[in-house]
Parts: structure tokens; C-alpha cells; sequence
């Protein structure tokens, strides 16, 4: 809805899960308010969307034991070492515990006290029998 003579400015947002889209500055003034980001309200809104320990699914998730959709920190087994050796040995073992080959992925992660890491993402529901096998 525009009346003669004026004039609508468009502002086109990036989000990495839907890509691209427009919208005129009034659309987003009459749908956002601005916060400081100094301000205790920015906080509190911050670590009410972003430090949230359960997934986007809410409280009624079926799988919230084990869900990590949504959440901006999320659990990695990692195996780190020898990746030649230990991506061979733990492909081994990831087929006979499913009877199917698994591609395992090279990954760097940081972990909390900063540090890099370059290792093998393994399946967290098969994690423990692969640290068990390796160590054995």
C-alpha cells in the first residue's frame, strides 16, 4: 500500500537458511524495533534466542534428548590423531556395527578454551563402540 509521492526504499536480507529476500524499510519498521547493543534488553533477548540449550522444536521435542536442530552449540565426537590410520580403523568398525559403509568427514571444530582441531566426525549414537574398539 504506497501513496503517490512516496518513496519505498527496499533492503534485501541474506539468512543462510532461506536464502535472499526484499523488503521496504516501512515493512520492517512497522514489524521490528531497534535495540542498542549495549543495552541490558539486548542481552536478555541474545541469550533468550541464541543461548538456548533446547532445539527449535521446544519443550514438546520427541527427540529432545538428542535433537540439535536450532542450536548454536551443538556436541561433536570428534577422533583426532592419525587421521589415515584411525579414519581406516574406524570406518571397520562403524561397518560391523551397521553392516554398511559409512563416509566419515575430516573436520576442524574449536573446542571451549579456543583450541582448533582437526579430526574425524564419528556418529554420536556409535561413538562409544568406536572409542571402545580403538583403544582395544
Amino acid at each position: 500500500s504506497h501513496t503517490f509521492g512516496e518513496v519505498n526504499q527496499a533492503l534485501r536480507i541474506y539468512r543462510p537458511n532461506t536464502g535472499v529476500a526484499s523488503y521496504s524499510l516501512n515493512d520492517l519498521q512497522q514489524k521490528y524495533r531497534k535495540v542498542e547493543a549495549d543495552s541490558a534488553e539486548f542481552k536478555r533477548l541474545w541469550l533468550a534466542d541464541f543461548d538456548t540449550i533446547e532445539c527449535s522444536h521446544g519443550p514438546r521435542c520427541r527427540n529432545k534428548a538428542t535433537c540439535e536442530v536450532g542450536k548454536r552449540v551443538i556436541t561433536k565426537h570428534i577422533l583426532t590423531g592419525s587421521l589415515l590410520k584411525s579414519m581406516r580403523r574406524a570406518e571397520r568398525v562403524l561397518f560391523d556395527l551397521t553392516n554398511s559403509w559409512t563416509a566419515l568427514k575430516v573436520v576442524r571444530c574449536c573446542v571451549d578454551d579456543g583450541t582448533s582441531l582437526l579430526g574425524i566426525q564419528v556418529p554420536t549414537i556409535y561413538a562409544s563402540q568406536v572409542r571402545d574398539e580403538l583403544r582395544g
